[in-house]
Parts: structure tokens; C-alpha cells; sequence
């Protein structure tokens, strides 16, 4: 999972059109690593997990929603990052969708 940090990146440029801080940088890397068991990791699994269970995918969004943003509190996340927990759920999320769409189809 080391590219949702890009696309993480990249959807933080387009929301506030300013770069990653060095904190915000270092906090990015932790929660998206993919070498680990980190929490987004830990998030994009039960998605999945939860897709596998046919669970309706406006209650996965709002699992993943609830997720992130319990998260980013008790991970003390920076504040711009907490305020933009639904877009870093979406992109799980659509990980998530994506990698589960490609693994029914064989």
C-alpha cells in the first residue's frame, strides 16, 4: 500500500493547494506505510473484509469514515488532516472497491 501516500498527497494539494510540513510528512509515511501493519492498512482490510460480507457500500463508507477520523484523533493526526478525513476514507475506500472488483472477477 505504499501508493495511497501519493494519492494521498495529491488530493491534500488539490484540497488546500499546499504541500506536506515536515510533520504532516512524517505522519503520512507512518499511516500509509504499506511494510507494516499501519492504520490505514488495518482500515482497507476490513473494508474489504466488510465487501466480502456484502455489506451495503454506503455502510462501508460510513465504517471507513468513522474509522479515519477515530484514527486521526487518537493518532493526534495534524489538524489539516482531520479536517479532510472524509477524502483520505475515500481514497481507502476506493483501494479497497478497486482491489476487491479485480480479486471477484477470477
Amino acid at each position: 500500500m505504499a501508493y495511497p501516500t501519493e494519492m494521498y498527497e495529491d488530493m491534500f494539494r488539490k484540497k488546500t493547494g499546499a504541500y506536506f510540513t515536515k510533520e504532516e510528512k512524517k505522519y503520512i509515511i507512518d499511516f500509509g506505510d504499506a511494510n507494516n501493519m499501519s492504520s490505514s492498512k488495518r482500515i482497507y482490510i476490513q473494508a474489504i473484509y466488510c465487501m466480502k460480507r456484502l455489506v451495503p457500500i454506503l455502510i462501508i463508507r460510513l465504517i471507513v469514515q468513522i474509522k479515519v477520523k477515530k484514527t486521526f484523533k487518537k493518532e493526534e493526526a495534524p489538524e489539516s488532516f482531520q479536517i479532510l478525513y472524509k477524502e483520505f476514507a475515500e481514497i481507502i475506500l476506493l483501494t479497497a472497491m478497486k482491489k476487491y472488483s479485480t480479486n471477484s472477477v477470477k
